[in-house]
């Protein structure tokens, strides 16, 4: 189930950080409607970003010794722990690169 979550996680960080910086700065807005829509889009397009990133240095990262023994993990053991901490790792990139591009958003459609 962790590994549903894993996945859900970013894409419910990017709905959460759009629905609540709206609903924050929704009588400021000249558009708001475009403001939902176009932040929607922007901060999916950087999941998608710090998605590639992570995968690309996951490519110098995996690997390594363990110090202690431990059974070989079945390929959805070993997906699920990978996933977590990724997902746990990119929706916390996501909301600390999401504001700053929301704020721009916000003064690019604002009054």
């Amino acid at each position: 189930m962790s590994f549903l979550l894993s996945l859900v996680l970013p894409v419910a960080v990017c709905v959460l950080l759009v629905g609540i910086t709206s609903a924050f700065w929704w009588g400021k807005l000249h558009k708001p409607w475009a403001y939902v829509a176009f932040a929607f889009l922007a901060v999916l397009g950087l999941h998608r970003i710090l998605q590639a990133g992570a995968d690309f240095i996951g490519l110098f990262t995996r690997g390594g010794y363990f110090l202690e023994y431990q059974g070989q993990p079945d390929l959805a053991q070993l997906a699920e722990r990978s996933l977590t901490i990724e997902a746990l790792l990119i929706s916390t990139a996501l909301v600390v690169a999401g504001w700053p591009l929301l704020r721009w958003l916000r003064a690019l459609l604002s009054r």
